[in-house]
This record gives structure tokens, C-alpha cells and sequence, in this order.
């Protein structure tokens, strides 16, 4: 279940080999050209809506786009406007001793649908699996096939990774918490016919940050503006893992690699962003690149790296990422070419009044939904990756939130082309009557 990506000579899409070891560009092989990361398709420019071109370059001092120049950002980043009427852009990437790497990218009206499956899904904490209250309802979601998948934490918020892990960091921090047996559920879920995907919080890792402060590992944070102690935020002291640090970001990919291996069918990376606030009042030792170009690069790798078998990679973003990325590192166009999916959190209750011109989107949830996600829609067409958003089954912001106002949030979304849906509940409880019934 590959991302697309644009057919071009030199390189393969392995060829991102290289990212753990530093957050700044990959090493290019001796003897090959430049490295070209872009995705195989771009949707049109049409009257209302500029289409841009996101990608990735490595080993370049120069590039063009149809013969005309292309600038090359801080950390290989690139990007350009796509004019109304192109059917395809040409696009040369050249080295310092004159190698040059080709990469064609369609620019079409009907970009292929991307492969990953349609998908009902219910977040489940690691510790919620062996409450049986939360167990019962989930299993009679998948039981009767309103649900056709789970969302199992593999690591949480706290840290911790909900089974007993065997990634050496994992034991170094001791964020083994042991909730559930791994095989156990796996096997369990999968009896019912249902995939199930693992998430992994990335970023926000109180566990291991606390550990890294305490331990003489500064590098391991993110710290403040003046590099001398943790980022303090609204997640508290020492709360975010630099996303700099090669260790970090292996530690995530180990675990991502090693939940495949027990039979989890998707990764879903959450937290996969930076702190939000000033990006001057932080520091991430290490990072020589925009943060990001350094997410992206880390997705990619992790994507490279699943590649080898049927497991799908997704990445839980914010909702304000498809208009704006850099509070948070999230730029759609350079994720989107390097997962199967991507999923907006788009909660009503988390959206300022006029977004989208939404007067009140918590009590507005198919409007905010629905606007939203025709952004996301726009960018990612052609690259291989689907829409699959987070949504409301949560009361917040003084509006109780019923099987109606799921059921809104799950009928917008589709309107919008969305691949289906996850439903987020802090406590793994559900409004099951907003879910469709089984076939039948």
C-alpha cells in the first residue's frame, strides 16, 4: 500500500535510507545523482484554487521545473504554484558535478483514488482494552460490522506502551506499562474480522523526557529558548522528545517496526509535530533543518521502512495544518506522498468561531467537518494518500454532543471524500447508535 510517488531515474523511493542518522539531508550514495522526493500526481489549478507542488530534494545545488528555476529551501525543501492548463511538470534536479536527476509528476483533474481501505473506527486506550465494560461494546461494534477496525495505543500520551515491549529504549525509560497482552488482542480483534491499527504518540512523551532531564540527556528534549532547561508548556515540564535527536525519532520507528511484526496492520503516528507556541522560545538540539522538513523526513524513512510488508502508515494531524502548517511542523504536501492516509483532527469543538466562515463550528459539526476537509481533499489528491479523519464522540466547550452530532460529523465527511472516519472518546466509550448498522 504505497504512497505515490513520481517515477524517476537514479533513485527509488528506499533511497531515504539514511534519515535516522541525522536530521538534516540523507546521505547520497557515492557514484548516484540527486534524490527526488515527489509525489506521482498533483491535482489542477482550478478558478478559486492554486494547486501547489510540495517535494523533497537531496545531493542538489540546483533545480527546474520545465526548464525554469526552481529555489531550493532550508533543508531540501521545495515547492512551486502550478498554473492552470499544465498536464505535467518536468522537473531536473542537478549536483554539484553536474549529475542530473529527472522526475515527471502528472498534474491532472481526476487523480487516482488512493488504496487504503474504507474505514469505521473507534479509538481504544491501552488501559481502557481490559475494562470490560469498554472490551464488551467494542467487540459488539466489530461483532455486528459497525466498525471494521480498532484503534489500539501502542504508546500514549504518558508514554507509556501499553505491552511488553522488547525495544531497548522502551526498557531504558521503563515506559513498559504491560495494560494488555499483545497477541491476546491481536487475535482477538482479528477473529472479528477487523483490522486494527496501532497508534504511536510520538513527540509528547512525558515518560522519556522526564527520564532524558534527570539522566543527563538534554539532547533528548526539546528545551526552552535558551537551551538551558526543558520547554515548559501547557503539557507541563519536560513533556516533548526532540524530534531532532536521531535516537528519538529510532525509538518511535522501533516500535512502529516491531508492532508490525506482532501483527498490527496499521501504524498511525500521533504527536508528530512540534510544541505549539513561538518556535524562537524553543530549542531542539541537533535539528539543522525547519522542524517540518525534519517530521516529514522521519515519516518517509518510517514509511520506507513498513514498506517491506502489507502494513499502512498514517499520521494524525491538526486541523489547521491543510492552511497552516508551521505552528505545528505539519505540512500536508510534503506528508501526504509518504503515508497511506492522513488524519485530520477536525473536532468541531476545537475550531475558533468564523473558521471557514463557521459561526459556531461546536454547534455547527457538519459545517466545520465538511469545509475542513475539502482543504485536506485539495492538497493530497494524486498522492496516493486518503482522508481518514478524527471525530467527535466527546461533549466539550458547554455542547453535549449526542449520536446526532456524530452522525453529522460521519455523513460530512463522506461528502467530502473522506475514506472514512476515526471516533475519538477520551474514555473509549461510544455513541453506538450514530454508527451504521451491519449490511443486512
Amino acid at each position: 500500500a504505497a504512497g505515490g510517488f513520481a517515477a524517476y531515474r537514479t533513485f527509488g523511493r528506499s533511497s531515504v535510507e539514511g534519515t535516522a542518522a541525522s536530521s538534516s539531508s540523507p546521505a547520497i550514495p557515492e557514484g548516484v545523482g540527486p534524490q527526488l522526493l515527489v509525489p506521482d500526481a498533483i491535482a489542477a489549478s482550478v478558478p478559486g484554487f492554486v494547486s501547489t507542488l510540495r517535494g523533497l530534494v537531496d545531493g542538489a545545488v540546483a533545480m527546474t521545473a520545465d526548464g525554469a528555476p526552481v529555489t531550493i529551501e532550508p533543508g531540501g525543501q521545495f515547492r512551486m504554484y502550478i498554473p492552470q492548463g499544465l498536464t505535467e511538470i518536468r522537473l531536473t534536479a542537478t549536483d554539484e558535478v553536474g549529475r542530473v536527476t529527472e522526475a515527471v509528476v502528472a498534474v491532472t483533474d481526476s487523480p487516482p483514488p488512493p488504496a487504503y481501505p474504507a474505514t469505521a473506527a473507534v479509538h481504544v486506550r491501552a488501559s481502557d482494552w481490559g475494562d470490560p465494560v469498554v472490551r464488551e461494546q467494542v467487540i459488539e461494534l466489530a461483532r455486528t460490522g459497525q466498525i471494521n477496525a480498532v484503534q489500539l495505543d501502542i504508546k500514549d500520551e504518558a508514554g507509556e506502551v501499553g505491552y511488553a515491549t522488547a525495544v531497548p529504549m522502551a526498557a531504558t525509560v521503563g515506559s513498559a506499562a504491560g495494560y494488555y497482552d499483545a497477541a491476546e488482542a491481536l487475535a482477538e480483534l482479528h477473529a472479528l474480522d477487523v483490522r486494527v491499527i496501532g497508534r504511536i504518540v510520538c513527540f509528547l512523551d512525558p515518560l522519556m523526557s522526564k527520564w532524558a532531564w534527570e539522566n543527563g540527556r538534554p539532547d533528548l528534549i526539546v528545551l526552552d529558548g535558551a537551551g538551558q532547561a526543558p520547554l515548559d508548556n501547557n503539557y507541563g515540564s519536560a513533556a516533548f522528545s526532540n524530534l531532532g535527536s536521531a535516537e528519538v525519532r529510532q525509538y518511535q520507528l522501533d516500535l512502529a517496526v516491531e508492532a508490525v511484526g506482532l501483527g498490527f496492520d496499521d501504524i498511525l503516528y500521533d504527536y508528530i509535530r512540534r510544541p505549539e507556541g513561538d518556535l524562537a522560545a524553543m530549542q531542539f538540539p541537533g535539528l539543522d533543518t525547519p522542524p517540518e522538513v525534519a517530521v516529514a523526513r522521519f515519516v518517509a524513512e518510517t514509511k520506507a521502512n513498513l514498506d517491506t510488508g502489507e502494513a499502512m502508515l498514517g499520521v494524525s494531524v491538526f486541523g489547521i495544518s491543510a492552511t497552516r502548517p508551521e505552528p505545528t511542523a505539519q505540512d500536508i504536501g510534503l506528508l501526504a506522498p509518504n503515508v497511506d492516509y492522513v488524519a485530520p483532527m477536525v473536532y468541531p469543538s476545537h475550531w475558533g468561531s468564523g473558521e471557514y466562515g463557521v459561526a459556531d463550528p461546536n454547534r455547527q459539526p457538519a459545517d466545520i467537518v465538511g469545509r475542513s476537509l475539502a482543504d485536506f481533499e485539495r492538497i493530497v489528491a494524486g498522492s496516493g494518500a486518503a482522508v481518514v479523519p478524527w471525530l467527535q464522540d466527546f461533549s466539550e466547550g458547554g455542547v453535549t454532543y449526542t449520536a446526532a452530532e456524530v452522525r453529522a460529523q460521519i455523513d460530512a465527511a463522506a461528502a467530502a471524500g473522506a475514506e472514512g472516519f476515526l471516533l475519538w472518546n477520551p474514555h473509549s466509550q461510544y455513541s453506538t447508535d450514530a454508527l451504521d448498522p451491519a449490511p443486512g
